[in-house]
């Protein structure tokens, strides 16, 4: 969890809910969340947060993260998977932070989410649905790939 903090810390705080890139506006969980302006923002993350945890446990994600920094940690078990789903997450309008651990090495890949103040639950749980989905439909290609081969 450490390097995912180091990594998702390392990019700019976020400003907003939607970011711009070259394929249109995408949902920003990419970077480290910025502090919240009063209390009823923070409490609006900490209920993200738990609809987060809650969602991506009915889900069976395997993810781990840190309560007070608003940043989890989506592992999918497989860095070839991990990369497609990231770029699948953008063709479908999400960015997502890559993280790799241990830096400076071929390490394992995981997919960083950080959560702010203009998110909503909608777009939690699209973007962990969409992950889901993502990597349900990547193995199964790549296993079938690799029988008929």
């Amino acid at each position: 969890m450490f390097a995912a903090q180091q990594q998702l810390a390392s990019g700019s705080p976020s400003s907003g809910r939607l970011i711009a890139h070259q394929k249109g506006q995408l949902l920003n969980f990419g970077t480290y969340p910025a502090p919240c302006q009063c209390s009823r923002d923070q409490n609006q993350v900490r209920l993200m947060q738990h609809f987060f945890v809650e969602t991506a446990q009915e889900l069976h994600l395997t993810f781990f993260g840190k309560e007070e920094l608003y940043l989890f940690v989506l592992d999918l078990g497989d860095n070839d998977l991990t990369y497609t789903v990231l770029q699948e997450l953008v063709q479908a309008g999400f960015y997502t932070q890559l993280v790799v651990w241990p830096l400076g090495v071929a390490g394992r890949a995981y997919l960083g989410v950080g959560l702010n103040e203009n998110l909503t639950f909608q777009d939690i749980e699209e973007l962990l649905y969409t992950v889901q989905r993502l990597s349900n439909y990547t193995y199964r290609v790549r296993k079938q790939s690799k029988a008929l081969a």
